[in-house]
Order: C-alpha cells, then structure tokens, then sequence
C-alpha cells in the first residue's frame, strides 16, 4: 500500500499518527481487536465485511456520515493512488482521524475493556 521510499521523498508524504495506523492496518478496528484476541470476530456489524481500516473509513456505511465530504473527493480511488497525491492525503488523513475518534468512542461507551483501562492507544 505504500509507496517505495524513493518515492516517498519524492512526493514529500509524511505519514504518521492515524494516517500510519491506518495503511499499517492498527487502530480501534475490529481486524486488529480480532488479531489482539480482544473481539471475536472482525467483521463490520453493518456491512457484513471484515473491518479493516479501510473499510471502515472509505466504504462502510455506518462511517458515512462522518466523512461524506472527504469520500465524495476520493472518490472510488485505490489507496495506493491517495498516497501519491498531498491533497488526497489530506483528506485520507482527516477522514481516518475522524472515524478513529468515533470507533474509539463506541468501544468506550460499550465499556470495552481497552477503553475502560484507558489502553486504545496501547492497541495502535
């Protein structure tokens, strides 16, 4: 998913915090709770796919509404084609922030024990 380190530099492509755990894969997603032995299953409790990072953030339905905007200018571009581009980069970068911050308030509310220990992060 990313670019060689070459092209890395070469485009200027700074990927950290949530934008490096989203093409890594890590986050409160249910695929890397699954891999953790902290849920039981990693499939998306609406559309019936694994959740990965980036289903939930460019395609599950129940995200949307969060990210609208951000997906309607990504359109239906592959993420190796987003990471090429600074301005779509922008936008992969708020939409994860967005939808990371949301998952992590649903297991809290659920009372998931990552988030009643407060160790979310641990699992990024």
């Amino acid at each position: 998913m990313l670019p060689d380190v070459a092209e890395k530099a070469a485009i200027n492509l700074e990927i950290e915090g949530g934008l490096l755990h989203f093409v890594k894969g890590h986050g409160p997603y249910k695929q890397r709770l699954k891999s953790l032995k902290l849920v039981e299953d990693n499939m998306c409790h609406v559309c019936w796919m694994v959740s990965t990072p980036e289903h939930v953030v460019l395609r599950c339905v129940e995200t949307e509404a969060l990210v609208s905007k951000q997906r309607a200018l990504l359109g239906d571009r592959p993420v190796t084609e987003v990471l090429r581009a600074p301005e779509l980069v922008t936008l992969l970068r708020e939409s994860e922030d967005k939808v990371s911050a949301y998952y992590k308030r649903f297991l809290a509310v659920r009372g998931h024990p990552a988030a009643r220990d407060n160790k979310i992060e641990d699992y990024e």
